[in-house]
C-alpha cells in the first residue's frame, strides 16, 4: 500500500457526504488514535499535517490531498504545528460490498451523442495523495461545499453528494493534468511560474504579464478563471497572504510590517483581506501560533 496506492472511484455510485469541515490548529496537535466505518478526504491549505496509516507516517503539505480508507487503523503523533490548516470531508461509498463494474472501452464516437446504461458503469482512479496543479480550484470547491453543509436547504444532501462527484472528476483532471501538453495547461502554467516568481510587496501589472506572455490580457484573464474557478489577481493576493502567514511565524515582525512588505496599502486592509481568505485576523493568527509554541 502507500501513498502510490489508488483511490477507485466508480461513475454510478455517488458518494454519501456525513459531514464536512474546516480545521486551523491553535497548537501542535496529535491526530486521534482510531479506525473508523467511513473513509475520509483531507486538503491541506497551510502548515504541515502529520498522520499515520497502516504503519506508515504522512507529512502532507499545503496544496495536497490524501484519502484515508475506511477500516484502515490511523493515527497520529504531535507533529502537526500551530496555523497547520486543512478542509475534510467524511463520506461513505456506496455498494462497497458489490463487485467492481468492469472498465468499458471506448464507445464508438459516431454514437457518443446517445450513451448507454454501460457508459455509466465506468469508474476511474485517484491517487491515494496528489499535490495538486491548481489548489485554488479545489479550496473554492471545498468553501462551496462546507457552505452547503451548513445551510439549511431541504436538498443538501443531494447537493452535497453530486458536488463532491464534481470535487473527484477535478481532482482527476488535475492528476492528467500533469501529463498534459495542452496549450491552455502550458498557458496555466506559465501564469502561475510568473505570480509565484513576481515581487509580492509590488502591485499586480496585468501589462507586463501580458508582454511578458506576449498574448492579449483579457484571454489570458478569462482562460486563467475558466481553468482555476479564480481570477490571476486573486490567484496572486493569495500568494500575498501565504507569504504574510510565514513572515508572522518571525518574532521579530510585526503586521504593520508585514502589510507594508508584501505590498498592501495600509494595515487595515491587509487584515480585512487576511481573514477573508483564512478565515482569522492576523493578529489571532499570531495568538495561535504563540500558544502553539508555548504548549
Amino acid at each position: 500500500m502507500g501513498e502510490h496506492e489508488q483511490v477507485v472511484i466508480h461513475c454510478d455510485r455517488f458518494p454519501y457526504v456525513r459531514r464536512i469541515g474546516y480545521d486551523l490548529m491553535d497548537k501542535v496537535w496529535m491526530h486521534p488514535d482510531r479506525c473508523l466505518d467511513f473513509h475520509v478526504f483531507l486538503f491541506i491549505l497551510s502548515g504541515e499535517f502529520q498522520v499515520i496509516e497502516g504503519g506508515e507516517e504522512y507529512l502532507l503539505q499545503p496544496g495536497e490531498t490524501f484519502f484515508l480508507t475506511k477500516g484502515r487503523h490511523h493515527w497520529g503523533n504531535p507533529k502537526t504545528p500551530p496555523g497547520t490548516s486543512w478542509y475534510w470531508i467524511h463520506f461513505h461509498a456506496p455498494h462497497e460490498d458489490e463487485e467492481e463494474s468492469p472498465h468499458w472501452d471506448e464507445p464508438d464516437h459516431r454514437l457518443k451523442r446517445f450513451f448507454q446504461p454501460d457508459d455509466y458503469r465506468t469508474q476511474f482512479s485517484l491517487p491515494k495523495r496528489q499535490k495538486l496543479t491548481n489548489p485554488e480550484t479545489v479550496r473554492t470547491k471545498m468553501k462551496k461545499l462546507l457552505e452547503i453543509f451548513q445551510s439549511d436547504h431541504p436538498m443538501r444532501a443531494m447537493r452535497l453528494s453530486l458536488q463532491t462527484a464534481d470535487l473527484w472528476i477535478e481532482l482527476y483532471q488535475q492528476n492528467k493534468m500533469k501529463d498534459s501538453n495542452s496549450g491552455t495547461d502550458i498557458l496555466i502554467g506559465r501564469v502561475i511560474h510568473y505570480l509565484e516568481q513576481a515581487d509580492l510587496s509590488r502591485k499586480f501589472n496585468s501589462t507586463e504579464l501580458a508582454s511578458q506572455l506576449n498574448m492579449n490580457y483579457n484571454y489570458i484573464s478569462s482562460t486563467f478563471t475558466e481553468k482555476t474557478g479564480i481570477s490571476i489577481r486573486e490567484y496572486f493576493t493569495r500568494l500575498r497572504i501565504n507569504k504574510s502567514m510565514e513572515l508572522l511565524k518571525n518574532p521579530a515582525c510585526n503586521i504593520s510590517e508585514i502589510s507594508q512588505q508584501i505590498g498592501f496599502s495600509s494595515p487595515f486592509h491587509f487584515s480585512r483581506v487576511f481573514k477573508k481568505i483564512t478565515g482569522v485576523s492576523p493578529s489571532e493568527y499570531l495568538k495561535q501560533i504563540y500558544r502553539g509554541l508555548e504548549w
